[in-house]
């Protein structure tokens, strides 16, 4: 391109003083110009050539390696946001009038089991997939710590209604007799059996809505083979209250 410019610039002083032909002059600036084009062309190739993300976050896979050749709409890299970091749940649809965004959530990471990490529901489907039963639902949470990553596995409670100074009964404590819930309560080394009523439910514990007191000492081993009023004798008491 350079020896090109000097050359027409030469030719148009040339042209100018009648020393050149049209012809020659014309050739020249043509060859210029006609490079001058491929240059800026050349030029716009080289300003696409830097690869820009369109989000934040890190390069979580490279799919390329260097000396490949490119082609449009190749895909190159694999970026991963991690601020927030989103969980995908399947909740069957019965539990959908209980959910709404914004709700607290609870995340229990597998691999971290001593932290516990809060989110919010961020996002719920419009619509039910009709092959599971299941409605969408979009976690979102943010960790300053730096502790989750992405492809964690983990085990999400959604907090969608709270009970406070609820008593609480082990599971392992309550009988299903019919429709009915029971218990039995030890008074004065006798297993009495006490009807209850029972409201959530988690993992360990019942909320007892009505039958129980805070303290009372229940059977968890053996229930199952006792009558009412049968005597028993404490081998360990634990409190549970909550």
């Amino acid at each position: 391109l350079a020896r090109l410019e000097n050359n027409y610039r030469r030719n148009e002083d040339l042209h100018a003083k009648q020393l050149v032909s049209t012809e020659v002059f014309q050739q020249a600036k043509y060859d210029y110009e006609q490079q001058k084009a491929a240059w800026d062309l050349a030029r716009l190739d080289l300003q696409y050539t830097d690869i820009r993300t369109p989000i934040g976050g890190v390069v979580a896979e490279r799919l390329v390696k260097v000396g490949n050749m490119i082609l449009p709409n190749q895909p190159v890299y694999r970026v991963t946001g991690l601020d927030p970091l989103i969980a995908v749940l399947h909740v069957p649809e019965k539990q959908l009038p209980r959910l709404r965004v914004g709700q607290d959530a609870r995340l229990n990471i597998d691999a971290l089991p001593d932290r516990e990490f809060s989110g919010r529901i961020e996002r719920i489907s419009p619509v039910v997939d009709p092959a599971t039963g299941t409605v969408k639902v979009t976690v979102e949470t943010r960790d300053p710590s730096g502790l989750l990553r992405p492809g964690m596995f983990a085990r999400i409670r959604i907090v969608y209604d709270r009970h406070e100074n609820a008593v609480l009964a082990p599971k392992e404590a309550i009988l299903a007799e019919d429709r009915e819930s029971a218990v039995f309560v030890v008074q004065d080394s006798l297993a009495v059996r006490r009807f209850v009523t029972v409201g959530f439910i988690n993992t360990t514990h019942v909320e007892i809505l009505d039958g129980l007191e805070p303290g009372d000492t229940l059977v968890t081993t053996g229930k199952s083979s006792l009558k009412d009023s049968t005597s028993v004798e404490i081998v360990a008491a634990r409190e549970k209250r909550r």
